[in-house]
């Protein structure tokens, strides 16, 4: 007589029986040409970075095709999964496209910040190391996410975010170091800082401080820095009028948090104003929000001090 099958053993089994499903559902509904069309565009994209160096038109040109060429591939494939699913729409849950969605946007994530990144950082073939970076997060995430998992979305997107942050570590790094070799307005740069693109890793602010001036100038790893493409703004020479603005309640809240203050100085009538710019923000031409200003008359006395005048 056959002996009875133990609650842990048929669930044991169920579970084998509901990942072998699910195999079976992946092998059906991701055609093969899926995957060789990814590959394309993968082999595609590295050979044109890893062999451009001068053309930085040719590489946005093979960026984009990859982009799109991905974005198009997987839109195809989510729309043959929902036709081929519809006779049986507990076969594709939305999870299930989520879960396609996040492998390319893995792919994307990791591929092209670290191949700019080594790229920039002067590295050989850096598109094809970034490439198989992304392939191997990207194979690795899925098989570790389980579709409709939460604490697996969670990991996809803490891993993609500390990819995306550790190459804009690099990249800072790089930005400053190209900064800082070249000269501006004849002068060697006393400090360097550079601000980082909310979306772009490779796209940097940077303002360049020396003797009696500040520099913005943009900076785009891709491509060949310009040292004379920032905008120059001379320094004004301090005066009384500056120690009478900083003995302010708001000018000393303001000194207290600003990292790159800056000096603007225009004569009005019957004495000077006086804006005090955080160049993190703003441009002495354009402090937007980051900034206080003051009136203070030719007696040296402040009239109004404040946010926003």
């Amino acid at each position: 007589m056959a002996s009875e099958l133990r609650p842990d053993e048929a669930a044991g089994a169920l579970t084998e029986i509901a990942r072998r499903r699910e195999q079976a559902v992946a092998l059906a509904i991701i055609p093969t040409w899926f995957w060789w069309a990814i590959a394309v565009l993968m082999v595609g994209f590295s050979a044109v970075v890893d062999t451009e160096t001068h053309r930085p038109l040719v590489i946005g040109i093979a960026t984009a095709v990859f982009v799109l060429g991905i974005l198009l591939a997987t839109g195809q494939l989510v729309l043959g999964m929902v036709r081929r699913a519809q006779p049986r729409n507990d076969l594709l849950r939305p999870t299930g496209v989520l879960a396609i969605l996040g492998f390319v946007a893995a792919i994307l994530a990791v591929s092209l910040p670290t191949s700019f990144a080594l790229k920039a950082a002067g590295i050989r073939y850096p598109a094809t190391a970034g490439i198989l970076l992304g392939a191997v997060v990207a194979m690795a995430l899925a098989r570790r996410v389980r579709v409709g998992s939460r604490s697996g979305w969670a990991r996809v997107a803490l891993a993609v975010l500390l990819v995306f942050e550790g190459v804009r570590i690099v990249t800072h790094s790089r930005a400053i170091d190209v900064m800082s070799a070249q000269r501006y307005a004849g002068a060697a740069p006393q400090r360097v800082t550079a601000l980082p693109d909310p979306f772009n890793p490779l796209a940097w602010r940077g303002v360049i401080e020396g003797p009696g001036f500040a520099e913005i100038v943009p900076l785009d790893l891709a491509e060949n820095f310009n040292a004379r493409g920032g905008r120059l703004y001379r320094a004004a020479a301090p005066t009384p009028a500056m120690d009478a603005a900083l003995r302010t309640p708001p000018f000393q809240v303001f000194i207290r948090w600003s990292q790159l203050p800056f000096w603007r100085v225009t004569p009005v009538e019957g004495g000077l104003r006086l804006d005090l710019i955080d160049l993190r923000f703003g441009a002495p031409d354009r402090p937007g929000f980051a900034s206080v200003s003051a009136i203070v008359d030719r007696s040296g006395k402040v009239l109004r001090a404040g946010f926003g005048l």
